[in-house]
């Protein structure tokens, strides 16, 4: 995938992160759930599971397997970056630090998804 491709596709999923977290957590609101990191969670991988299909057109075991890697690894981190209150002044809660170490993250984990299928074609079963 080409460079240009690439940029323009982590600039369509930091917004749809930002804009969808505010819907998941209504939507957690809505169903009742309160469990607001399980809708999260399921949220991202359906948009992880989205762009794996649509970014590294693998097998698709492959591809769901590696979205639901990134969603809940970066879901995991997100949280403990958030509770380690980095600035308190500045964000009391942590939520915001948790949602932009989300984003942070899952861009940083595509990214390596996409060099291991560069630069291993052996990945393509």
């Amino acid at each position: 995938m080409k460079i240009k491709f690439r940029i323009l596709n982590y600039i369509v999923l930091i917004v749809l992160y930002l804009l969808c977290t505010e819907l998941f957590i209504k939507l957690d609101e809505a169903l009742h759930v309160d469990s607001v990191l399980l809708t999260l969670g399921a949220g991202f991988f359906l948009l992880n599971t989205l762009n794996a299909f649509i970014t590294l057109k693998l097998k698709p075991i492959l591809n769901i397997t590696i979205a639901l890697f990134i969603a809940s690894l970066s879901l995991y981190s997100a949280v403990q970056i958030g509770a380690a209150e980095f600035f308190p002044n500045a964000d009391p809660y942590g939520i915001l630090t948790a949602i932009l170490s989300n984003i942070i993250l899952s861009i940083l984990f595509w990214e390596i998804a996409h060099q291991l299928k560069t630069r291993n074609k052996a990945i393509q079963l």
